[in-house]
């Protein structure tokens, strides 16, 4: 698989000033300790710390922006690692992943950068708050009742296209008349990618469609037939290990797609 966990998500986020400590974030699982602006390069930078004892598997942090010319502004970033740790276990013992990577998850006690380029202006200040934590535990703490919502939607989106890929694999599998079933399911997935972009267009709160992106980040592994992965396999025997990796896919979704309210708002 070409790694798509590895491309988080992100919402938009702001900009700028020296090294500032914040104030002091809502007592949950993380904070986010410290801000820097490199005006040379427009590049905000967050440090966040795990303050709890659990791995974390996803965060929501809410900024107030206050700008060099008076204006405020208001922006979240919400980092989802549910991807990456499907990723994880699809790589097994890999020494190289896991050094770098971990399971997958924030993990107890560990720090991260979160940097966001392109920053418009330069500000003045930066109130940074961590109101949703998600754990490896399937519960969360809630602060932000809408930032927990949309964690909840994009993560059964994405379980949902983990299960319409093995569908629509074992299908063309299924089908004796089909030549080529890796083109054919790449098709497909294409198709249902291109539904999946036109419904998201027109959603009612908590409606969930399959996630577009991974519904094409599989149809592009299918296409991909000078992939590494099938080197020495027949053409139906990579899409049937692709089948077992990408329920190892669904089954991390599914169980982080459900989350118990620990703490916060309830």
């Amino acid at each position: 698989m070409n790694q798509p966990a590895l491309r988080l998500a992100f919402a938009l986020v702001v900009a700028l000033c020296p090294i500032a400590s914040l104030a002091q974030s809502p007592p949950l699982g993380a904070v986010v300790q410290t801000w820097n602006y490199d005006p040379v390069a427009k590049v905000l930078t967050l440090h966040v710390l795990n303050t709890s004892h659990k791995d974390i598997t996803a965060y929501n942090i809410s900024l107030t922006i206050k700008y060099a010319d008076g204006t405020t502004a208001f922006a979240e970033s919400t980092k989802d690692f549910s991807p990456l740790m499907a990723t994880m276990l699809e790589a097994g013992s890999d020494g190289y992943m896991r050094a770098k990577y971990g399971n997958g998850t924030f993990a107890a006690g560990a720090s991260r950068d979160d940097t966001f380029a392109g920053q418009p202006k330069d500000i003045t200040d930066v109130t940074a708050i961590l109101d949703v934590v998600a754990y490896s535990d399937s519960t969360a703490d809630v602060q932000n009742e809408r930032a927990f919502n949309r964690l909840v939607v994009m993560r059964r989106g994405r379980a949902l296209a983990a299960q319409k890929v093995t569908e629509v694999i074992r299908q063309v599998l299924n089908d004796p008349k089909i030549s080529n079933p890796s083109a054919a399911a790449a098709a497909e997935l294409t198709r249902l990618a291109d539904v999946s972009r036109t419904q998201s267009q027109h959603l009612e709160e908590g409606q969930i469609v399959a996630d577009e992106t991974a519904l094409r980040s599989a149809a592009g592994d299918l296409k991909d037939v000078q992939a590494p992965s099938r080197v020495g396999m027949t053409e139906r025997d990579y899409l049937s290990k692709y089948i077992l990796d990408n329920q190892n896919r669904f089954a991390v979704m599914s169980a982080h797609a459900s989350l118990s309210k620990a703490g916060g708002a309830q």
